[in-house]
Order: C-alpha cells, then structure tokens, then sequence
C-alpha cells in the first residue's frame, strides 16, 4: 500500500495499534479475521484520517481486504478513497 502504488506493507508495519489491537503479529488478507481487521483499520486511517477510518474499517475489512489475494496485491490511497465514497453513497440512499 502507498500512495504511490508500491506494495503494501510499506510503512505501516504496526500502524493503528494504538487505535485497536486486532492482530500484533501482523497483517493477513483473504479472509475475515484480526490479521485482516489490522490491515483494514491501518489502511483506512492512514488514508481516512483516524476518526472516519475507525469508522468504516470493518465494512472495509469486508468489502476489500477480505477479497485480495494472499499475494500480489496493490491497494492504493485513490482506491480506498472511491471506496469510500461509494460506502457513503449508498448509506445515503
């Protein structure tokens, strides 16, 4: 993950567990559980800001880092982003 499409860890090895503390052994994707959750609520602050991130890192969880493959995978801040903004829309309606 960065902004810059470079993989994911990048520099958020730890992020967010201050915030919550799913998984301090690490991120995981594929699949619904606490590696997952870490990545997801990292994720979603650092490029949501702590308090909407928090917020929507679950439907996140779900939606996206739940569906990656366990490798090979770029998520970039311009994606989290639209998916957000989807997320809202359909809130709204």
């Amino acid at each position: 993950y960065s902004e810059n499409q470079h993989p994911m860890p990048g520099d958020l090895s730890g992020a967010a567990l201050d915030l919550r503390n799913h998984s301090p052994s690490g991120f995981e994707v594929a699949y619904l559980g606490s590696g997952p959750a870490q990545l997801a609520i990292a994720i979603a602050t650092d490029v949501l800001g702590d308090e909407h991130g928090q917020d929507v890192y679950q439907a996140f969880k779900r939606d996206v880092i739940a569906q990656l493959p366990r490798e090979g995978f770029a998520i970039t801040a311009e994606a989290v982003q639209t998916w957000a903004d989807e997320l809202e829309k359909k809130e709204q309606s």
